[in-house]
């Protein structure tokens, strides 16, 4: 048992000579940081694109109206769904 306790602060004291602690603190900080950077871009994209639309709106686009092509009616697709119907009762009453 004391051969693990002496293993572990041996471990421990390899860390704090090689300035472990200082560095894995720096690294948390550092990503920390950026990930507060990316955050707050993200929140702010709407206001940034208010700005950039009043110098680069967006092109209107004019939709040509176009000839109104025959539909099909709603009187035509309940006709079909009751002739679809009535098929698919006589086919299982055989």
């Amino acid at each position: 048992m004391q051969s693990v306790a002496i293993s572990f602060l041996t471990c421990w004291q390899r860390v704090i000579d090689g300035n472990g602690i200082p560095v894995a603190i720096m690294g948390m900080l550092i990503v920390f940081a950026s990930l507060a950077v990316i955050s707050i871009m993200i929140a702010a994209i709407p206001h940034i694109l208010v700005v950039v639309n009043k110098y680069f709106p967006e092109p209107v686009v004019v939709q040509k109206k176009t000839a109104k092509k025959d539909s099909i009616t709603d009187d035509i697709i309940a006709a079909i769904g009751t002739a679809l119907f009535h098929s698919f009762q006589a086919s299982e009453s055989k």
